[in-house]
């Protein structure tokens, strides 16, 4: 979940393995308006065979994620306002 203001930071992560935590993912980087890369060390996750999917926390706009490469270690995530501009916007991401 991404609270949308200022730096992008991780604010809760919830997953299957119990032990899952915010400081477990190594970057959560700014790409510019409405663009954010979110990695993590190799052993942290199984690895990713579909894109992420975004839902946003406000609106209106629209969100989407893909992964950087096949398999990888890291998404990047994409919100846009209503017209169609990129804008940093609150955000929750899955993981699949």
């Amino acid at each position: 979940e991404f609270d949308g203001a200022g730096d992008p930071v991780i604010v809760k992560a919830k997953g299957m393995r119990t032990t899952l935590n915010v400081g477990d993912f190594t970057a959560v980087l700014d790409g510019g308006a409405g663009q954010v890369l979110i990695t993590w060390a190799a052993t942290l996750l199984p690895p990713l065979e579909v894109a992420p999917r975004v839902a946003l926390n406000e609106g209106p706009g629209m969100g989407w994620g893909e992964l950087v490469v096949a398999n990888a270690t890291a998404v990047k995530v994409f919100t846009t306002d209503e017209t169609g501009a990129g804008a940093s916007l609150k955000f929750n991401v899955e993981l699949h």
